[in-house]
């Protein structure tokens, strides 16, 4: 519908207000260009451009658009000519728009400039090398504006589309040190969503953690993102989350830090969970971690119990043979294995516990430590067609393999019945039976969410799975992670993504596609 004979009209107003917005009614852009040259407000040129724009989206005056907002770019005030950028996007000259942008910022920058950084970048899609070329300009800025406003393209461009990061995840982990709290906690938004994937910034979550001045954290809503020790809403100490993500990437450098934490007066409740993952590379640390263990009550101290197994086993068996065997406690033997077999007594006992949890969790100990396969294939057993427990059961019989094979025809059962993927692996592992295919190709079309599951279990089966390569092709092909939502953000998302493609390379090796 076109404009009413009035709207024009109100292009020359003497309210700069009411010319701004009658450019939003609008819908002739020769009257929109035309009122230009003559508008003397720089917000009012602005929205006259944004209006032009917003028409040729909708293919109107799409054919001479792109040249008049060319032109808009000469224009004095940086506003107009930002909005011009934002117009263009995404036939904008990625370098140009950057340079446009870094000027602007280092003049007058207005809070319009985070919209025009965003929409450049979304309009960019899947051409990840120009956003990533457009936010690391911006992220090499010493004006803290244009750092901010890059952010949070940069972490919908990371948790969204697959690219080569590293440089700008590296400038994520350099604005740890910068001094101001919100440019900090949005970095460590998006650097805590990479797990290992953060490796790219561990040289500037270091130097921040480093160069900190305060270690630990006076409150929960305290306003220092890279203590050392933060506190939980109840008060109580926890790792902090930067050293939490230098941990998580598995740089060494988070130990000396770890060592700092174990031997502070407060102890972090949470340490054990980042101790482990070293395993022996954190070793020296095993007698500090003893001596504050009974500190420690509950989850907390089977935690670092559970840490303390993984760096150093010969020191935590004695502790945990004095442990009730709860689930967590036979988690933490079946991590050990053979040299924790002295507990298989203790353990077998529990195979017979009424709570499945625990009896499966006995199981996978007794077979981590030398039990008999029979005795722990029968608690399995015991639980497929359980529709809560079976997938734990599942997996166990899986982790049997060829010691399991009695109970394959129940798994062929689940198998007709539920479409079950556990079933689908575990046939495989315990009989090398590949009927299960099709319920996993079936599954990979239907439920995204799904694939890093079908893809680990394709990268099991190796060339047994090779009437997989149409959908291995496709997925290895895409540009946007499978489980993208322009709705949700899943904390772990990124981490799911990065694991099927892991997985889908390891399928491909198997196959001869690598």
């Amino acid at each position: 519908m076109g404009a009413l004979p009035m709207w024009p009209a109100l292009l020359t107003d003497p309210d700069p207000w009411v010319r701004a917005e009658s450019a939003t009614l609008i819908a002739e852009p020769a009257v929109l260009r035309g009122r230009f040259p003559d508008e003397p407000e720089a917000f009012v040129r602005a929205s006259l451009v944004a209006a032009v724009a917003r028409l040729a989206r909708h293919g109107v005056g799409a054919d001479t658009a792109q040249e008049w907002l060319a032109g808009v770019l000469e224009d004095d005030e940086p506003r107009v000519r930002m909005a011009a950028v934002a117009g263009m996007a995404p036939a904008v000259d990625v370098r140009l728009a950057r340079d446009l942008l870094v000027g602007g910022y280092r003049g007058d920058a207005t809070a319009e400039f985070e919209t025009v950084v965003r929409t450049v970048s979304e309009a960019l899609e899947d051409r990840v090398v120009e956003r990533v070329t457009l936010l690391t300009g911006l992220l090499r800025e010493a004006e803290p504006r244009a750092r901010l406003d890059a952010m949070g393209p940069a972490a919908d461009l990371v948790q969204r589309w697959r690219g080569s990061y590293d440089e700008l995840i590296g400038l994520v982990g350099d604005q740890l040190s910068d001094g101001r709290p919100l440019l900090r906690d949005r970095a460590l938004g998006l650097l805590r969503r990479l797990g290992e994937g953060a490796g790219p910034a561990a040289d500037g979550v270091h130097v921040a953690l480093i160069g900190t001045d305060r270690r630990v954290a006076e409150s929960p809503d305290a306003e220092e993102s890279v203590v050392w020790i933060r506190r939980w809403t109840s008060g109580e100490p926890a790792v902090g989350v930067a050293l939490a993500c230098l941990a998580g990437t598995g740089d060494e450098r988070a130990l000396a830090m770890l060592e700092w934490v174990l031997r502070n007066d407060e102890l972090a409740r949470d340490v054990g969970q980042f101790l482990g993952p070293f395993g022996e590379r954190a070793r020296h640390l095993a007698p500090v971690a003893l001596g504050r263990l009974d500190e420690l009550r509950g989850k907390n101290r089977r935690e670092l119990l559970h840490g303390l197994a993984r760096i150093d086993p010969a020191a935590a068996i004695p502790l945990i043979l004095v442990e009730p065997m709860r689930e967590d406690t036979l988690r933490v033997l079946a991590s050990i294995g053979s040299p924790a077999a002295e507990a298989l007594p203790m353990v077998r006992g529990a195979l017979t516990s009424a709570d499945p949890a625990t009896a499966m969790a006995a199981a996978g100990a007794a077979h981590a430590l030398g039990g008999d396969p029979a005795e722990t294939e029968a608690v399995y057993d015991r639980y497929l067609g359980d529709p809560v427990w079976q997938g734990r059961a599942t997996e166990g019989l899986g982790e049997l393999g060829e010691h399991a094979t009695g109970s394959a025809e129940k798994l062929r059962g689940l198998l007709a019945r539920w479409d079950d993927l556990g079933a689908a692996r575990a046939l495989w592992l315990v009989a090398g039976d590949a009927s299960g295919l099709d319920v996993l190709e079936r599954t990979w079309q239907v439920n995204r969410r799904a694939r890093p599951y079908v893809a680990e279990t394709w990268a099991l089966m190796g060339t047994g799975a090779a009437s997989a390569r149409p959908l291995v092709e496709v997925e290895v092909a895409a540009r946007r992670r499978h489980n993208a939502d322009p709705t949700v953000v899943g904390a772990d998302d990124i981490r799911r993504d990065e694991q099927l493609l892991r997985a889908l390379r390891r399928w491909s090796d198997a196959n001869g596609h690598g």
